[in-house]
């Protein structure tokens, strides 16, 4: 398989990498490698998210919350299945002026 059509990746790029996944990354822990990378670039806080949605009567839990050690701090779960196409697509506009607030 040729890889002529793949862009390099700066040097930079793979230290970091390699610093967050380790000297022998493991396949399992691919998802969390990828968490902390999101991490230390300064994404949404999933907390501060959660506040401003609650202003708007939006519930929105942080993904950490579901995780047995330190999960990520960028996601959040909503729960939607009991809810109507207008009341999600009124969540959907109180979130994104949540977004707007959160950042």
């Amino acid at each position: 398989m040729s890889r002529r059509h793949l862009r390099p990746v700066s040097a930079a790029a793979l230290d970091e990498v390699r610093a967050i996944a380790g000297a022998a990354p493991r396949r399992d822990l691919l998802i969390e490698y990828l968490h902390r990378i999101q991490d230390a670039h300064g994404c949404l806080d999933a907390d501060r998210l959660a506040v401003a949605a609650a202003r708007r009567g939006v519930r929105v839990l942080p993904a950490s919350q579901f995780y047995a050690t330190a999960g990520p701090a960028t996601h959040v779960r909503l729960a939607y299945s009991y809810a109507s196409a207008s009341e999600i697509a009124e969540g959907v506009r109180r979130l994104a002026q949540a977004l707007e607030e959160a950042r």
